[in-house]
């Protein structure tokens, strides 16, 4: 799997799939799921801010999990 590197923060970010599946539109928001291939596991959000935090944190835990890897 190949790194970028994020210039704003100057950390590197792994490179992750995810599907995003919206169930519905409520209270001006998306709610759904969201399904991370590289880890098989999904986890459903309640707001479109969600979603963008729970992919934020897998990209954040892609490069930890590589290193115990190694």
């Amino acid at each position: 799997m190949s790194e970028s590197k994020n210039t704003a923060g100057g950390k590197q970010a792994g490179l992750a799939t995810f599907v995003i599946r919206v169930r519905h539109r409520e209270n001006a928001t998306w709610q759904g799921d969201i399904f991370w291939a590289e880890e098989n596991r999904t986890e459903e959000f309640r707001s479109m801010l969600e979603m963008i935090h729970l992919i934020d944190s897998a990209l954040d835990e892609a490069p930890a999990k590589k290193k115990e890897r190694e």
